[in-house]
């Protein structure tokens, strides 16, 4: 069994190789757009940024997961310590969800804020995309079938596409925050449907539910 390696397991040169790696990465892609924008405007073809941006990201090979752990953690402190909650103001913090993305799929948190601080921010087009990909790159993930279904319900106002992701956010559920959430959709979605006969495992106070006061 190969050994799992954490950020708190890293010194201090760890940490700043991880940080300078991220930083290359950066200075490609901002590089690279900028040539791509000079090329448009000489009626040129662009010479597609993402498929650089992924070769780059080809060649860190192992220390992609060790960067992703490393820039998701300082996010989420950036969190707690200067925001607190989900607002408006955080949407500084919303490239370096792109980034943790970049460098590791699978942290299926950095989409599932990230796509939601792209709706809070009156972006709700990139912030659906992005929840979708999430689902795409995490097909079996709870949270991220819950997060297309909320969107699906808030923003896409899509209540069949919705109540598709959330009854499949409940099954696939493990904890009791995820499921709860899975079912306070489904019975927005289900009333905004007009659907008289709601499924069994549908709690009948969650049936009462008023859609106008639920803010998922």
């Amino acid at each position: 069994m190969k050994k799992r390696v954490f950020i708190a397991d890293l010194g201090a040169k760890g940490r700043v190789a991880i940080l300078s790696i991220i930083a290359l990465i950066l200075v490609s892609i901002v590089l690279q757009v900028r040539i791509d924008s000079g090329r448009v405007a000489m009626g040129l073809a662009t010479t597609q940024v993402e498929s650089n941006a992924s070769t780059m990201l080809k060649l860190l090979g192992g220390l992609r997961s060790v960067a992703a752990a490393y820039a998701w953690l300082k996010v989420d402190r950036l969190h707690d310590e200067f925001y607190g909650t989900l607002s408006k103001k955080e949407d500084e913090l919303i490239p370096l969800y792109r980034i943790t993305t970049w460098l590791d799929p699978h942290i299926v948190d950095a989409y599932y804020v990230g796509s939601y601080m792209l709706y809070k921010v009156n972006r709700p087009d990139e912030g659906w995309r992005f929840a979708l990909e999430g689902l795409r790159m995490n097909p079996d993930s709870a949270e991220m079938e819950l997060n297309v279904g909320q969107l699906a319900l808030i923003y896409r106002k899509d209540y069949k596409a919705a109540v598709t992701h959330l009854e499949r956010a409940y099954k696939l559920a493990q904890n009791k925050g995820d499921k709860f959430e899975a079912l306070r959709g489904l019975a927005v979605a289900y009333k905004k449907l007009g659907v008289r006969h709601h499924p069994a495992y549908l709690p009948a106070d969650l049936i009462k539910f008023d859609s106008k006061s639920v803010h998922l």
